[in-house]
């Protein structure tokens, strides 16, 4: 509570929202002895999208506000004749997120070559990196580049929301190598949220996978003399953040974790450096200290404690005689995970990031989910009271897929959308950098043959359009088969692909016996009944044995041929009979056009329609349902036709429409 009634009770931080008004300094002190940043250093812009969620930066800074080009041509331009450095540093928390990065690029390069004068970029994203722009970032000198995975599995990435895969590592450090670089960083943080040993061990394998890149360049393109550093920090906490309740690792834990590590890492090229646990132990106590905390300090500075970030002057043992004097329990800020209920040290001050937002963005870290870019889409976290950042229109759209184009895979299926967007002269949203690809997010990709009724994808857009609008202006430049039948504005704080719970599949089979729907719709009952159902599936080379009972939501089998499905005169042929239209229609296609359908017994055709786990949580394909069941019930089927006849929203015991949000489905 505020010490004083005219004191406001939360206290809002405020912002400049506009960078190129605001001063910069064109004249700077230079020492005459080195430093630690010892160049120009120049910011592009403010705040981040990314939404990493161990980075308080990241959060406090929102929203984003950015200099134009111009402005910071002029400031680097009298910073570099005042000053005489021979670098300038475009400084950010992500710098090749600046939508204006190649116009300034090349600004610069053009004023900054002649004069022998280099660029660095330090903070390009693992998945943005191009050869181009590092070229002409060090045309000057080349030194080596360096990349922040973070985390040594994807699925720790998602835990923190990293938003990058091995695949964009592999791929960004093997065109370095192409490029001729030989050395190479890798920044990782040791102790995050549900890390596992696996975890850990990834970090090894990932330096060892960017070793057997270096390798796979041909030695006319790649530099000599391999260089691979794996540098490890401890997580620290840190107030408005989605880890602010967490605990920090105990000392004892992260060396175990560091020795861990450094057993793991097997190969001569590959350097390790790790951050030393106790001064980490010292950044989690103060970064979510309260008022105790300032008789420590001053009693740690009695105590000659003055210069400890470095190692030579670091006095851990009189930092712990100073928490004892002053009865203060340092393991109490640093070790002990915090409830949600639980009164913060920092709660009265609002920096624009809801605190509801904070926990649902931890929630979603504890099931591995990511959150997009705000680029991409909002998500919601309360920045927008400070009339910045980036505001887009966002449509997603229904569409279906038919014969014609079943046989397209999902890439391509992406790329013909992106130039039937730019034919319709549709605005979309591009993503910024080097390589700029369209804000576009599709639903549970299909698999290649599959046709579907119920497709989604999420398009943002960068000025308003009516969904009316968007839906003719795009099927007039889609080819036959695809089709978008409803579009509505998207108001929900994810993309589509975050969002799918489950999808329901029309499954066409030809049973190799005769055999009635009665007995059937029996064995499928009896099939359903067990609390376990194994199927083998291959991963990375190896076989794995998976229950996929608590992934099948239900199941159910019709005829599908014409034959009669009854020898009951009296009985209801249409009660059993398969009624989606578009297996009926493919079913017509074959008796006009298959010889070997012909031929077959048309009371051994049947339709499995089936409602199944679908997303990233948990994704069942209903030909494991088809296989278990054949073997189950001693009945080979042959599958004609996998059609998906809808996709889900919201959750297994609550399927919902992913355009409307109504419930569908109660399960």
């Amino acid at each position: 509570m505020p010490k004083k009634d005219e004191y406001p009770k939360k206290i809002r931080k405020r912002i400049i929202k506009d960078l190129d008004k605001v001063f910069f300094p064109d004249k700077i002190v230079v020492p005459f002895t080195g430093i630690v940043h010892d160049r120009i250093m120049v910011e592009l812009f403010r705040g981040c999208t990314r939404g990493c969620r161990f980075c308080q930066a990241g959060f406090i800074y929102r929203p984003v506000r950015e200099r134009t080009a111009d402005r910071l041509l002029e400031i680097s331009r009298k910073l570099q004749e005042s000053t005489g450095y021979e670098e300038i540093s475009l400084t950010s928390l992500s710098t090749s997120d600046y939508t204006s990065l190649k116009e300034l690029t090349d600004g610069l390069i053009d004023e900054m070559e002649p004069k022998k004068v280099n660029l660095s970029l330090p903070s390009l994203r693992v998945d943005s990196f191009s050869l181009e722009l590092m070229e002409k970032a060090q045309k000057v000198r080349k030194s080596g580049l360096t990349f922040a995975p973070e985390a040594g599995t994807q699925r720790l990435r998602n835990v923190i929301n990293k938003g990058i895969t091995e695949e964009d590592l592999i791929k960004s450090v093997s065109t370095a190598f192409g490029g001729g670089w030989s050395g190479v960083k890798l920044y990782f943080m040791l102790g995050l949220p549900t890390e596992t040993l696996d975890d850990i061990a990834g970090i090894a394998e990932l330096g060892h996978k960017v070793v057997d890149a270096y390798k796979s360049t041909p030695k006319e393109k790649r530099g000599k003399g391999l260089n691979v550093t794996i540098s490890t920090s401890s997580f620290v906490p840190k107030p408005f953040t989605p880890f602010q309740w967490e605990m920090q690792d105990s000392m004892d834990t992260l060396r175990e974790k560091q020795f861990f590590l450094k057993s793991k890492i097997k190969i001569k090229s590959i350097k390790y450096n790790w951050h030393d646990p106790q001064l980490s132990f010292l950044e989690a106590i103060f970064a979510r200290g309260d008022r105790k905390l300032g008789k420590v300090l001053l009693k740690a500075f009695e105590k000659g404690c003055k210069f400890d970030s470095w190692g030579e002057h670091f006095k851990f043992d009189k930092w712990m005689e100073a928490f004892i004097e002053c009865g203060v329990d340092p393991s109490f800020y640093a070790n002990r995970k915090r409830s949600y209920d639980e009164i913060l040290p920092w709660d009265h001050i609002d920096v624009g990031v809801s605190k509801k937002f904070l926990i649902r963005e931890y929630e979603k870290a504890l099931k591995e989910e990511v959150t997009p870019n705000c680029r991409v889409n909002c998500s919601g976290c309360g920045a927008t009271v400070f009339e910045g950042g980036f505001v887009l229109s966002s449509i997603r759209v229904r569409f279906v897929r038919g014969e014609e184009v079943k046989y397209i895979s999902h890439l391509d299926l992406m790329k013909m959308f992106e130039r039937a967007l730019r034919r319709s002269k549709i605005p979309i949203a591009y993503s910024q950098g080097f390589n700029p690809h369209p804000h576009m997010v599709f639903g549970l990709p299909l698999s290649v043959g599959v046709t579907s009724e119920s497709e989604y994808a999420d398009f943002e857009l960068e000025t308003d359009i009516d969904s009316g609008e968007f839906t003719q202006r795009l099927n007039q430049n889609l080819p036959k088969g695809i089709e978008v039948v409803d579009a509505k504005k998207n108001n929900t704080t994810s993309n589509i692909m975050a969002q799918v719970a489950g999808a329901s599949y029309e499954v066409l089979v030809l049973a190799d016996s005769k055999i009635g729907i009665e007995d059937l719709k029996y064995k499928l009952d009896e099939f359903l009944k067990n609390e376990q159902i194994f199927v083998e599936k291959e991963s990375k080379g190896k076989i794995k044995k998976i229950d996929i009972r608590p992934m099948i939501y239900n199941a159910d089998v019709n005829s599908a041929g014409n034959a009669p499905i009854s020898e009951d005169p009296q009985a209801n042929i249409t009660e059993n009979r398969c009624k989606n239209p578009w297996i009926l229609r493919y079913v017509e296609i074959l008796e006009a056009e298959d010889d070997l359908f012909k031929q077959s017994n048309e009371s051994a055709v049947f339709c499995f329609s089936m409602l199944l786990a679908a997303g990233s949580m948990a994704n069942l394909k209903p030909e494991f349902v088809i296989t278990a069941f054949g073997r189950r019930s001693g009945i080979s089927f042959d599958i004609l036709k996998i059609h998906r006849s809808g996709l889900f929203t919201g959750s297994k015991e609550k399927l919902t429409d992913p355009l409307g949000g109504h419930v569908l489905l109660s399960i």
